[in-house]
């Protein structure tokens, strides 16, 4: 699902995919290219998620081009 992550910068874009079932599960980052979050990067997050992680993909830049949240 789509999620905003708060940052002192604003709110940071992203994609997150849970797991079936009670939490307790690890977590994982899964970084994207410099194309952003795509199809292949959802699919990716989701995979993980099927195999029992919490899987967040932030969106590294964003705001007017002068934040970066790396």
């Amino acid at each position: 699902m789509d999620v905003t992550i708060p940052t002192s910068a604003g709110g940071m874009p992203g994609y997150l995919s849970r797991p079936r079932g009670a939490g307790g599960w690890p977590g994982v980052v899964v970084l994207h290219d410099g194309f952003g979050i795509d199809a292949a990067v959802r699919a990716q997050a989701d995979w993980l998620a099927g195999a029992g992680y919490l899987a967040l993909s932030p969106t590294w830049s964003f705001g007017d081009g002068r934040r970066r949240a790396c």
